[in-house]
Order: C-alpha cells, then sequence, then structure tokens
C-alpha cells in the first residue's frame, strides 16, 4: 500500500528506512509474500499508473515519465515496451 500511493519516489531503502527494517529484509520478505522483487513491484505500478495516464490525458510522454517516477523519458519508453510489449506512443495511439 506504501509503494503504490509513493511510488514516483519510492525506493528500496526508502522504504526499509521508512519501516525501520534492513533493507536486504524488505527485499526477502516482499519476495516471499508478493511473489515479486521490490524492484518489479515498483515497476509493475509505475507502468499501471503510466497506462492510466496514457489513456486519460493529453499529458506529453516525457511528462508521464517524470509523473510516474522515470528521470529519462527513453529509460521510461525502454520500460514500458519491456513490460507491454509497445512503446508508450504506440499504447496511446492504439487508444484511438
Amino acid at each position: 500500500n506504501y509503494v503504490e500511493k509513493n511510488y514516483c519516489t519510492v525506493t528500496r531503502s526508502f522504504v526499509a528506512e521508512y519501516f525501520n527494517i534492513n533493507p536486504s529484509y524488505l527485499s526477502q520478505s516482499f519476495q516471499k509474500y508478493k511473489g515479486m522483487s521490490f524492484i518489479d513491484f515498483v515497476t509493475e505500478v509505475r507502468i499501471k499508473n503510466a497506462k492510466r495516464l496514457l489513456q486519460t490525458t493529453d499529458m506529453k510522454i516525457q511528462v508521464i515519465a517524470e509523473e510516474v517516477g522515470y528521470g529519462s523519458s527513453q529509460h521510461f519508453a525502454k520500460i514500458f515496451k519491456k513490460s507491454t510489449g509497445i512503446m508508450p506512443s504506440a499504447f496511446r495511439d492504439n487508444l484511438l
């Protein structure tokens, strides 16, 4: 729940510090209970929110990348394509 509310700025170290636990313990526990790595979950949440923004706004892809926590639109596009199979612009174009 914490990650879903703070996905733009969340890091493993920050979450571990927030909950006063060791980062390695956080990773192990996350994998055990969620069935995926911490970073994979953060990526999933970011991409889900990027899809929502692509569907519901006319924001530029660079702005969406920043909104969901990626400093580089190129990196965002690479991660988006890896997660969805298509580039963000193609995802938006397919909505029309």
